[in-house]
């Protein structure tokens, strides 16, 4: 026979060149990140230091449930990428300046919802007494 590729090798090949990888005996390695993926981890780790010294110096702390902590330093960065605030994920941005002030992370509602529920709105920071409601 010639040296023809059979249609399952050239859909993977198709779908691994799509996705920008390349394949290294046999195993697909992604490519090193672009400069908007770089800029993302910056920003993360940029809002992770400033949380993580509120937190510091607050009586709250993070969230237990990591995932939550991560979901929404995501939602941050988005935000910081698009407008150039860190507004927090789960409130609507207006569009006026003093209105949006108010939720920028930590945003001015999270003492009251701590205080009444234990936990802020979308979950990042917690009280002293919260108990994590998480199944072991």
């Amino acid at each position: 026979m010639g040296t023809h590729k059979t249609s399952a090798r050239l859909k993977k090949e198709g779908t691994e060149k799509k996705m920008g990888n390349k394949v290294q005996n046999k195993q697909v390695v992604n490519p090193p990140p672009s400069g908007r993926e770089l800029d993302k981890v910056k920003v993360a780790n940029e809002i992770r230091a400033r949380l993580q010294n509120f937190v510091k110096h607050s009586q709250y702390s993070f969230n237990p449930d990591v995932s939550v902590v991560e979901t929404i330093i995501k939602g941050l960065t988005i935000r910081m990428i698009r407008t150039g605030y860190a507004y927090c994920p789960c409130r609507v941005v207006t569009g006026n300046i003093e209105k949006d002030a108010k939720i920028i992370c930590p945003c001015i509602y999270h003492e009251e919802e701590i205080r009444i529920h234990g936990i802020c709105h979308c979950g990042l920071f917690v009280g002293k007494d919260y108990t994590c409601l998480l199944s072991t």
